[in-house]
């Protein structure tokens, strides 16, 4: 089982991001929201099965803290992507994930912990298949 996130299972471009929003269907978590697109051939340049990206809002001020929890929601999918492996067996769609973390506006902007991120990343990937 392979723990890496190479380029190619990123997804890149305006374009691309555009059409997850516009067909993908929603989950949410605690922390995170997930937009789920599935095998949507001809809009989308899949280069591997399973794509993800990150958006983080801007409501998070410094880019410090932006890219910090990028790395934290990249790390905590990175390390449990074999959920997508295993269950994928049963299913020969493609699949494309985008990763929205937006605080709360009455929650204060505390930085999550990697613990609360990956709890919920495990959750929002437990529920794609169900």
């Amino acid at each position: 089982m392979s723990y890496t996130l190479k380029k190619s299972e990123i997804v890149r471009g305006r374009k691309a991001f555009q059409v997850i929003f516009e067909r993908g269907r929603k989950i949410e978590g605690k922390i995170l929201r997930c937009i789920v697109l599935e095998d949507d051939s001809g809009t989308i340049r899949w280069q591997s099965k399973f794509m993800v990206g990150i958006l983080i809002s801007r409501v998070v001020k410094r880019a410090v803290d932006r890219n910090r929890m990028k790395r934290l929601i990249r790390e905590a999918y990175r390390l449990n992507k074999y959920m997508l492996q295993t269950n994928s067996e049963k299913f020969s769609q493609r699949i494309a994930l985008l990763f929205i973390y937006s605080p709360k506006v009455n929650v204060s902007l505390q930085m999550p912990s990697f613990a609360e991120v990956e709890q919920d990343v495990k959750h929002i990937l437990s529920t794609i298949f169900h």
